[in-house]
C-alpha cells in the first residue's frame, strides 16, 4: 500500500493511469476504514454485553494492553485493518465514564477458570496441531498425521487434531477411518463448521447422500456466508439427480464464494453446464 501511493508522488506524464491507481489506492483506504469502524463497532457491542451481564470492563483494558505490549512493528492506523490499541482503550475508557458501572462486578467465575486450567493442560496439544497444520501445509503428509496423533495422545477431544486426521485419512482413499475421526470431532464439538463439512464430502463419497446432505445443512446454518456447504449440497443433489436443487445450490454458492476457494472453478462449470440441459 504505502509502495502504490508512494509510486504516485513519481512524475508521471501517464495521467490516467496515476487516476486509474489513486482509484485503487482510494478504495483500499475506504476498505480498511469500514474494517476498522466494524472493529470499534465490536469493541462497542462487547462492552454493553459485558455491562449488562455485569461482568467488569475493565478487562477489555487489560486486553488491549497486552496487545500493544506484544506489538513489534505495526503500521499506522489509516493503514490498518484494526484500530491501535491505545484508540481501543481509549475509547472503552470513554465507554465506562459514560455508563459508570457500580456495584459488585464479575472479575472472575469458576467457569473461566476452568477453562483457563484447560488451555494451559491442552497446550503442548495444540502446539502439536500447529507443527501437523505447518506440515500439512509443506505437503509433509505422513509427519503432519505423526503431529496429529501425538497431540490426540496428550488430548484425546482435540477436534482439530482428529479432524485434520480425517482429511488425510480422506485423502487416503480411507474413508471409513477418516470417518471415524470425524464423527469423534462432532461428538465434542457438534458445531465444529469445518467437521460438519468434512463429515459431509466422507459421507458424499461413500455414497450416503441422505447424511452427506444434513451436515451441509448444518454448515449453511452455521456459517451461510461461505458457498462451500452450497457447492457440495450441490454435488450432493446432482448425483441423486435432482439438477433444479443442485442449480440453486450451484448459484448460491458461486455468489458467496470466496472466488480464490478450489472448488469456485468447479461449481462454475457444472452450473453453466446444467443450465444447458
Amino acid at each position: 500500500m504505502l509502495l502504490q501511493i508512494g509510486s504516485l508522488l513519481v512524475p508521471q506524464d501517464l495521467t490516467g493511469e496515476i487516476l486509474l491507481q489513486l482509484g485503487q489506492v482510494s478504495a483500499s483506504l475506504l476498505t480498511l476504514k469500514f474494517s476498522r469502524d466494524q472493529e470499534r463497532e465490536a469493541d462497542k457491542y462487547g462492552f454493553l454485553y459485558a455491562f449488562e451481564a455485569g461482568y467488569s470492563p475493565q478487562g477489555m483494558i487489560e486486553v488491549f494492553e497486552k496487545f500493544k505490549k506484544m506489538e513489534k512493528k505495526r503500521p499506522p492506523e489509516w493503514l490498518s485493518t484494526h484500530p491501535l490499541p491505545e484508540s481501543r482503550i481509549k475509547e472503552v475508557k470513554e465507554y465506562i465514564a459514560t455508563f459508570r458501572p457500580t456495584g459488585i462486578l464479575i472479575k472472575d467465575t469458576q467457569k473461566f477458570q476452568e477453562i483457563r486450567n484447560l488451555i494451559l493442560q491442552t497446550k503442548e496439544s495444540y502446539d502439536y496441531v500447529e507443527n501437523g497444520k505447518k506440515a500439512y501445509k509443506d505437503g509433509k503428509k505422513e509427519e503432519a498425521k505423526n503431529f496429529f496423533e501425538r497431540a490426540l495422545k496428550l488430548y484425546p477431544k482435540n477436534t482439530v487434531a482428529l479432524i485434520y486426521l480425517a482429511k488425510l485419512e480422506m485423502e487416503e482413499g480411507n474413508l471409513n477411518k477418516a470417518k471415524e475421526y470425524s464423527e469423534y470431532s462432532l461428538k465434542y464439538d457438534p458445531n465444529f463448521f469445518t467437521a460438519n463439512i468434512i463429515s459431509g464430502i466422507i459421507n458424499f463419497k461413500l455414497k450416503n447422500f441422505e447424511n452427506a446432505l444434513k451436515f451441509f445443512e448444518k454448515g449453511k446454518s452455521l456459517i451461510p456466508f461461505n458457498g462451500i456447504s452450497y457447492y457440495y449440497a450441490g454435488r450432493t443433489y446432482e448425483e441423486k439427480g435432482n439438477f433444479n436443487l443442485a442449480l440453486k445450490n450451484y448459484e448460491k454458492a458461486l455468489e458467496l464464494g470466496p472466488k480464490n476457494e478450489p472448488w469456485y472453478r468447479d461449481c462454475y462449470y457444472r452450473y453453466n453446464r446444467l443450465k444447458r440441459l
